[in-house]
């Protein structure tokens, strides 16, 4: 697990030192020819990463996570240890590039410095026949020469050299911004050593490719955001320098937007013309009085139809009060001889009440521009008109019915169809909404009401079911789905759609029936017909339970046939509907077997008469097929009185067990369940 976590560290490094080399090389913060002393960090970043990268196939290699051979592994080794002396020596020029005083002859006398270098590249070269720096056995094991130290030793001497120069330029440079890159490269040199150090210690860990990734990576942030700093400033120079430059020519290019500029520094100076017309000219020379200034003129300027709304727009006493809030104010007027025009009042200065001070007067003519808007609002009204009565015809075209209401239960808007459905002739015929809930036949009035309150206070959607009586009598359903929608103009109204669903409601009527009953017969199926009983029972309604059959059923199939079975089963059912009540529950439990709950029958006397009843009807069936031969039926009976500790399925199968007493007997017969009485 350790060697692997050594190879991924190496590699996290790798990845980290390649994005620092790519956004040095490829994206600098400047333009032009690259720096001498970014070539050397770009020089630095590179054999980092180089050595990064065979840092990690050889400790692959040293736990034999990747197996090689001893020569492989003797070269990659002495690769490594020429790096530990090329990397400080690369990080040693770069730290000289970043002197005040550096110049292309100190870069010639550097490379003179490169001699250690070349020596320890010489031993390791050598090392393959002399063992004099390290010795690798066949199993990969290092044991150190006695010239092991001079790659450390020389990669340390690098750094401390680096990190003096760095200390001692800083103590002898002004410059703060300068002081401060000193301070970090001869910080960063620190950690160089102790990393290279840690790395020559303890072989076990990819120390030297940590070092590596941690100084670059902080060099790199730093001279970024130095980098950046300084282009701001550059820009901002140049932004300043623009704006001095462009300064004069401000006033005159707002001058030329306009047929008339004055400026007022005061409600009672006069003002200081900038440029003016004739008309304006005269005034500003002749009148003494500066409140007087415009009064005069637009009388002689502006249109008869627009001068009383211009005195006031260019009355001066409450220009600083309109300029509050806002830049400028504009209004547009018809002149005699220019067309249309437009007046401004713009705020140029503030006062220390924070309410305009100096304010310009500017009017320009937008004669062309005027003519082109109102021909533009000219059609645009148009088209919204004839907009308007496309959507109401299409409006009243929907077969489903439509309501727009406002807050306050008003009818805004009522198509045709939706008047139709409450009754009313035409949509003008109802205002309120209230006036629509009175034709609706529905228990869940006050429900709406309150759901339709809800929307109008949080907004979203509600669906609901109503029924009305149409002019036929007949009861129609419909679906409605009301929404809350905000205009533009910041009102809400409620819009309500209504859909017919009484088809659907009919078959959906239908389909329970058709689950509910049996196919044969029409009467109450066992699944409907046993729900029917238990709500009966569980509400506290006692009763009779009969289960009964007909008697030697098998035979009559057997000699006549299914045909003539089944109409027996259906004069059975007949005979059951005839005797017994509508409230009575009668269901056919399955093939000839029938189950009657006679509601509010808890005497034995009243079951007796109702049973007689019965048979009296089972003996009026007559089957053609037959001839004279009679159905007979056999009853088992249960008196359903403790309704509160006992279920239907209790009571079923007490008048079963009767009933199968009771065809121990011939002809209609019928046993109570315990007392067995006829």
């Amino acid at each position: 697990m350790v060697d692997i976590l050594y190879t991924l560290i190496d590699f996290i490094c790798i990845f980290i030192l390649q994005v620092i080399l790519y956004r040095t090389k490829y994206q600098p913060f400047y333009k032009g020819k690259t720096k001498v002393k970014d070539k050397a960090f770009i020089k630095y970043l590179s054999l980092a990463s180089f050595m990064c990268l065979t840092d990690a196939f050889w400790g692959s290699m040293a736990s034999h996570q990747l197996a090689v051979g001893l020569n492989v592994f003797k070269a990659l080794t002495g690769i490594l240890n020429i790096f530990f002396c090329i990397i400080p020596f690369s990080w040693f020029f770069y730290v000289e590039t970043n002197r005040e005083n550096f110049t292309e002859q100190s870069k010639k006398i550097i490379l003179l410095t490169f001699l250690p270098v070349a020596v320890t590249i010489v031993l390791n070269i050598v090392n393959f026949w002399t063992g004099s720096m390290y010795v690798i056995e066949r199993n990969l094991v290092i044991y150190p020469g006695p010239l092991l130290f001079i790659p450390v030793t020389t990669g340390i001497a690098y750094y401390a050299i680096s990190m003096i120069y760095m200390l001692v330029s800083y103590g002898k440079t002004k410059d703060k911004e300068i002081k401060k890159r000193y301070l970090v490269i001869a910080f960063y040199s620190l950690i160089l050593i102790v990393f290279t150090l840690l790395q020559f210690f303890l072989n076990d860990g990819p120390f030297g490719a940590l070092g590596y990734m941690i100084a670059g990576f902080a060099v790199y942030i730093f001279n970024n955001s130095k980098e950046k700093e300084n282009l701001l400033i550059d820009f901002h120079e140049t932004e300043n320098l623009l704006k001095l430059e462009k300064n004069e020519m401000v006033t005159s290019t707002i001058a030329n937007m306009f047929i008339v500029l004055l400026s007022f520094e005061g409600l009672d100076t006069p003002p200081q013309k900038i440029k003016g017309g004739e008309l304006f000219e005269d005034s500003v020379n002749n009148i003494s009085d500066p409140k007087m200034i415009f009064s005069e003129t637009l009388k002689k300027y502006v249109h008869p139809d627009y001068l009383e709304e211009m005195i006031l727009f260019t009355n001066r006493a409450s220009v600083r009060q309109r300029l509050e809030g806002a830049k400028s104010i504009s209004k547009d007027f018809l002149s005699k001889d220019s067309g249309w025009c437009r007046a401004i009042w713009a705020s140029v200065k503030e006062g220390d009440d924070e309410k305009s001070d100096t304010v310009l007067f500017g009017v320009r003519v937008i004669d062309k521009d005027k003519k082109r808007e109102l021909e533009y609002q000219q059609k645009l009204k148009l088209a919204l008109k004839n907009q308007n009565e496309i959507f109401g015809e299409m409006l009243q075209m929907q077969s489903n019915g439509m309501l727009a209401t406002d807050m306050h239960n008003k009818i805004l808007m009522m198509n045709d169809a939706a008047a139709k459905i409450f009754g009313f002739s035409n949509s003008g015929s109802v205002n309120e909404v209230e006036d629509l809930f009175i034709k609706v036949d529905m228990e869940n009035k006050e429900e709406i009401r309150a759901k339709l309150r809800k929307i109008k206070m949080n907004g979203g959607k509600y669906a609901f079911e109503f029924s009305v009586t149409d002019l036929n009598g007949n009861l129609i359903h419909y679906i409605a789905e009301s929404k809350l929608t905000h205009l533009s103009n910041g009102d809400k109204v409620v819009l309500t759609s209504f859909a017919d669903i009484t088809k659907n409601k009919k078959m959906e009527r239908d389909l329970v029936i058709l689950s509910e009953t049996d196919a044969l017969t029409g009467i109450s199926n066992r699944g409907s017909g046993e729900r029917k009983i238990e709500y009966l029972l569980s509400t506290g309604k006692s009763g009779m339970l009969c289960i009964l059959d007909a008697d030697k059923f098998k035979s009559i199939n057997d000699n006549y046939g299914h045909v003539v079975g089944d109409r027996v089963i259906i004069k059975i059912a007949e005979s059951l509907k005839k005797t017994f009540r509508d409230r009575d529950i009668i269901m056919r439990l399955g093939g000839d077997e029938f189950a009657v709950f006679a509601v509010g029958i808890v005497e034995e006397k009243d079951a007796k008469l109702c049973l007689q009843r019965f048979f009296e009807n089972v003996d009026d069936i007559q089957i053609p097929e037959m001839g004279e031969k009679r159905i007979s039926v056999s009853l088992g009976i249960v008196l359903c009185t403790d309704v509160e500790n006992k279920s239907f399925d209790d009571y079923y199968q007490m008048a079963d067990r009767a009933m199968y007493v009771s065809k121990k007997y011939d002809g209609n017969h019928f046993e109570f369940c315990r007392t067995m009485e006829k």
